[in-house]
């Protein structure tokens, strides 16, 4: 059996690391999650944040009792036996109603005060204090992963030869950012070619 020469072995190591990771890749990869379009360009959603806020918006109304709708009047029959003075005082009295409705959703409220004298609604005053909702949702957006190709030229140096070594790479990153790197250079020292290979795998590092 011939006897390997180092570039020889360079490629075959090469070839066997792309092969052992091609084998660990999923053959489905990863989905990402909701995905929408801003300005033509897709991107994933990886938080939402919904905030409602309440603005109150208050209005005050008085209504004269002439310009208050009446409904049909209906007569019942007077008892015999009355106490005239109580019935003229309780005529000539003013009575106010004040009744509060809330509305739902912590909408607010509307308070309703009528004036009543002399049997008829003197005026009417109503409070209204409304909020107005407002819903602001924030998005939070990240761009899709992607595959991306980098090439460029490298150089060698060392004390005793110096510069020494002139070539070009090219770099690989998946969508799961792994890199694959090779290249091919010449050492002018040893008037050699040269070929080059790695992959790089994506590392977490705790930021605290």
């Amino acid at each position: 059996m011939r006897k390997l020469d180092l570039q020889t072995i360079l490629i075959i190591i090469l070839v066997i690391i792309i092969l052992c990771m091609k084998m660990c890749t999923p053959t489905k990869p990863n989905e990402p999650g909701e995905v929408i379009v801003v300005k033509g360009k897709p991107y994933e959603v990886i938080k939402r944040i919904r905030d409602t806020q309440y603005f109150p918006h208050i209005t005050k109304i008085y209504k004269p009792g002439e310009t208050i709708t009446k409904d049909t009047i209906i007569y019942i029959e007077v008892p015999q036996i009355v106490d005239t003075s109580e019935i003229l005082k309780d005529y000539h009295s003013k009575v106010v109603y004040l009744d509060t409705l809330r509305l739902k959703d912590s909408l607010g409220y509307v308070s309703i005060v009528d004036t009543i004298y002399k049997n008829n609604i003197l005026g009417r005053n109503w409070f209204a204090n409304v909020n107005q909702k407002i819903i602001k949702d924030s998005i939070f957006l990240k761009e899709l992963p992607k595959r991306q190709l980098y090439v460029g030229p490298n150089m060698g140096y060392d004390r005793v030869f110096g510069f020494n070594y002139l070539g070009g790479s090219a770099i690989y990153k998946d969508k799961k950012d792994r890199l694959y790197s090779i290249g091919v250079g010449t050492n002018s020292t040893t008037k050699s070619t040269m070929i080059q290979g790695g992959v790089y795998i994506k590392i977490k590092v705790n930021k605290n």
